[in-house]
């Protein structure tokens, strides 16, 4: 799907992850709240998110390290996860989770300025799926 600045998405993931056989599978809203380690890397901001959670990124046409990094996101909080819209800027990670607020209403995530590419993960997991479906 092509991405172009100013397009509204949705996002609806469902499914379970893990960090491994050591560990309880979680849904897309991940578990235990953490900033990543290494901070910004490659251009793209940090994020303090659950773990195994659902993130996404935007990214435009350039290298991503050719240009300042945008400050890190703090979805620390059940309340600054329950959006129900959200603006990241271009390489600004962010909290999808199921893309459903607490009462089940349906999240949009506008692409910036400049957005070309979306990419979508889950940070630390190692076992596991989940299915994501993009709406625009």
């Amino acid at each position: 799907m092509a991405v172009t600045g100013g397009m509204t998405f949705s996002f609806s993931a469902t499914g379970l992850v893990s960090n491994g056989p050591c560990c309880a599978s979680v849904g897309p809203e991940g578990d235990a709240v953490t900033a990543h380690s290494t901070g910004a890397e490659n251009g793209i901001s940090d994020v303090t998110s659950p773990i195994n959670a659902l993130i996404g990124v935007f990214l435009g046409p350039a290298v991503p390290n050719s240009t300042a990094v945008p400050a890190a996101l703090l979805f620390d909080t059940p309340t600054s996860r329950d959006f129900l819209t959200l603006s990241p800027l271009l390489k600004q990670v962010f909290f999808i989770g199921n893309g459903l607020t607490s009462t089940s209403a349906v999240q949009l995530f506008t692409a910036p300025a400049g957005a070309t590419r979306l990419y979508l993960g889950t940070w630390m997991a190692s076992v596991g799926k989940t299915t994501q479906v993009v709406s625009t």
